[in-house]
């Protein structure tokens, strides 16, 4: 797993550091990884009990996580539209104005 940019100047960098941390958060290959381990800790160590829960509920976690900045990164991309509106239209009022009445 790479660490993501901290760095969110603008709604690009934004999306972009969600989209890092959905990828980094959970996946294919740590999903495979986190089988693995689990079947190894089990099938070749004999290990049970509260350690395999334990990485279980990680798991779990972490694929909620990843649910959840792809959510935020979705969110994010609606805000896009509204940035290429303005793009479109530089010369477009404040928000305030714009929807004032």
């Amino acid at each position: 797993m790479t660490a993501a940019s901290t760095e969110v100047t603008g709604l690009a960098s934004a999306v972009s550091w969600c989209e890092d941390m959905s990828r980094g958060s959970y996946g294919p290959d740590i999903a495979s990884s986190i089988e693995q381990t689990v079947a190894d800790l089990q099938s070749v160590h004999d290990v049970s009990g509260e350690p395999i829960s334990a990485i279980e509920e990680a798991s779990e976690h972490l694929e909620a996580a990843h649910a959840a900045f792809e959510r935020a990164a979705e969110e994010l991309r609606r805000q896009q539209r509204i940035q290429e509106e303005y793009e479109a239209n530089p010369d477009a009022g404040s928000k305030e104005f714009v929807l004032a009445e």
